[in-house]
């Protein structure tokens, strides 16, 4: 194969770096697991390249490789030796002689089915040679959805063997790649579903990279296989495992292997502190039960496990001139245990192994204990949260005069429930009013009929009404475009102080509030971000002078708190629907629309509850003067330094 098809199309620059290198973002044929950091990982590209299927683009994807690493700017002995074997290669690939006609018929048709894949659905963000920074970034954001979905599909694969969960089409296709050979495993496709091996933990190191994933599974995890459902993108997982984990108890009972004989002169004895099983055991400790094998353990006067002093009668073991004497205990001692001599010698010597400490007992051996405390209990969840995302007045680069108005105002109740710990002190959604507005399908099914979770979170009413703006009638162009709300929506509809009483009275009507507004319960608002209540609402109402709802004063801030970087590990970038889908979520409706955010919104809340996240208190609100907590202390330092 001649070199100047690569020297035609990837010229070199001023500084001899070629201007760009080849690249196959084509998720569909994608292999991975190439690279070039040493030395094994280069001839494991050789190897994945030569696999029929991709052998059309071998040269191209080896000279990439051979060139990224020869001009890396931190390039390491690893990358040297990488170099080396791609140089031989090439060599070789060289000098060979013409294809013969059955190869020519076998690259022909290899081209043929990577068209096809390319034409696929699951080669939605391909973009060629030459990408853009949007398309750049989209990718980044498939593959770190598939990551993300395959993490889900763990934790939930240790709590069930059937578990299909959702993962959309194209963030598989990103992180699995082209069926065939991978540096994780193996990729299948039979008919309509995809079948993929991952290869235990080094195959999970190659798609997932994170120290707290990895280190969760250990070094038993042998297999990962995947079921892929093509049609309706849901995955089903088995995770198997080698080597039997251990136990506490496995490990405190250990017992020596081997052909070890007990001490000719040691004989089993009817003492309550020392009872021989075998012949192979020497002695055993009447504290902590520790059994002494070998004849070299039969002149130990202290266990060897806690340091207690051996106890045991005189004819148990051997008495030699350097060893003290331990003077047997009365003959009343070793009928029962109740006696005070019996219970003062236990003492003693649990006092000089322990000190203060009290000796484990098989109890402690053998299991966990119950819990007593009632502090050990984790804090009940809350019972219902009010999910809200409100759409107000707004133009393009330029603030609206004198305050922004809210235009939309819906709001989803999502109820909270903890199956494993029993709270759920909220009402029945039976005695509950049908919610006015259509809930969702996978929003209102609750999940505990799988048994795969223990806590769920799910919508049992909505309220939404649009609101007619007095300050600013008139929509913007840029408003009508963003929220698609038409100007006939908001004239016809109430204003502010009648949406909110509304809502206050569609909110007792579930014995959330009393008739004042007050908070009945445990519950609170969540919204995405912290524009909607403490901004656009409280700054309307104040003022228009409309007296701000009691229960408004506490809320929980999903996006800006860290509850989301806490709970998933990364920051909630590239808006609301980009998080709901790298969830695993499906995205439904159409966005900046209020009611639609809301629902997609409370997925989230969902999602976090079903994973184990646990909503127990708010973390925004209202100092007594009607300010959002630390907004004062930012205005007198701005003061003070004016």
């Amino acid at each position: 194969m001649s070199r100047k098809p690569w020297e035609k199309q990837h010229p070199k620059g001023k500084d001899g770096v070629p201007t760009r290198l080849f690249t196959d973002e084509n998720p569909a044929t994608t292999i991975k697991g190439t690279g070039f950091r040493d030395k094994r990982i280069a001839e494991r590209t050789i190897r994945l390249t030569s696999q029929p299927g991709v052998r059309y683009k071998q040269y191209w994807t080896i000279k990439a490789m051979r060139e990224r690493a020869f001009y890396h700017p931190h390039q390491t002995n690893g990358m040297r030796d990488a170099i080396r074997v791609f140089d031989d290669w090439l060599k070789e690939e060289v000098n060979k002689p013409a294809l013969s006609k059955e190869e020519i018929n076998l690259r022909r048709d290899e081209w043929k089915r990577y068209q096809t894949l390319c034409q696929s659905a699951a080669n939605g963000h391909s973009y060629g040679n030459e990408p853009t920074q949007s398309q750049l970034q989209r990718a980044r954001d498939d593959l770190k959805n598939g990551q993300d979905c395959l993490v889900r599909g763990l934790e939930l694969s240790q709590k069930s063997t059937s578990n299909p969960f959702p993962f959309p089409l194209l963030a598989f296709s990103a992180l699995f790649g082209a069926p065939g050979a991978h540096g994780y495993g193996r990729h299948t496709i039979v008919g309509d579903q995809s079948l993929v091996d991952v290869d235990g933990k080094d195959g999970l190191q190659e798609l997932v990279s994170s120290k707290r994933v990895l280190s969760r599974y250990g070094d038993e995890l042998k297999r990962i296989s995947l079921t892929y459902n093509r049609e309706n993108g849901t995955t089903e997982m088995k995770l198997e495992y080698g080597k039997k984990r251990k136990t506490l108890s496995s490990l405190w009972n250990r017992v020596p292997k081997g052909p070890q004989q007990s001490p000719p002169d040691v004989s089993p004895s009817k003492d309550t502190h020392t009872t021989l099983i075998s012949s192979k055991r020497a002695w055993s400790c009447s504290i902590c039960t520790f059994e002494h094998v070998g004849v070299d353990k039969k002149l130990y006067l202290a266990c060897e496990m806690c340091g207690a002093p051996r106890q045991e009668s005189s004819s148990a073991r051997e008495v030699t001139p350097n060893t003290k004497e331990i003077p047997p205990k009365p003959a009343h001692a070793t009928k029962s245990n109740n006696s005070p001599h019996a219970k003062e010698t236990l003492t003693d010597a649990r006092k000089a192994a322990w000190g203060t400490l009290r000796p484990p007992t098989s109890r402690d051996v053998q299991g966990p204990r119950k819990r007593q405390k009632g502090l050990d209990t984790p804090t009940p969840l809350l019972d219902y949260i009010v999910v809200m995302d409100f759409e107000w007045t707004a133009d393009n680069k330029s603030k609206m005069e004198p305050i922004a108005e809210i235009t939309q105002f819906p709001a989803v109740v999502v109820k909270l429930e903890d199956r494993k710990w029993g709270y759920s002190t909220a009402k029945s959604e039976s005695i509950l009013p049908k919610s006015p507005i259509p809930l969702p399908a996978d929003l209102c099914v609750p999940c505990f009929s799988n048994r795969v979770v223990n806590a769920d979170a799910y919508a049992i009413s909505a309220f939404d009404t649009f609101v007619k703006p007095t300050l600013n009638p008139t929509l913007t162009k840029f408003s009508i475009e963003l929220t698609a709300i038409q100007q006939h929506d908001v004239d016809s509809a109430p204003s502010i102080d009648t949406v909110v009483n509304e809502f206050v009275t569609w909110l007792q009507s579930l014995g959330l509030v009393d008739s004042g507004g007050k908070r009945v319960g445990n519950w609170c608002f969540a919204t995405w971000g912290d524009g909607d209540i403490g901004g656009t609402l409280r700054q309307e109402l104040d003022y228009k002078s409309v007296s701000l709802p009691p229960c408004f004063d506490r809320w929980i801030d999903l996006k800006n708190d860290s509850i989301f970087l806490k709970h998933y590990g990364r920051e909630p970038r590239g808006g609301l629907r980009k998080c709901v889908e790298s969830i695993g979520a499906l995205w439904s409706g159409r966005a900046h629309n209020g009611l639609v955010d809301s629902f997609n919104t409370a997925k989230i809340v969902r999602h976090m509850v079903q994973t184990g996240f646990r909503f127990t208190r708010p973390t925004r609100g209202l100092d007594r003067n009607g300010v959002p907590f630390g907004q004062r202390r930012k205005q007198n330092e701005n003061r003070e330094r004016s």
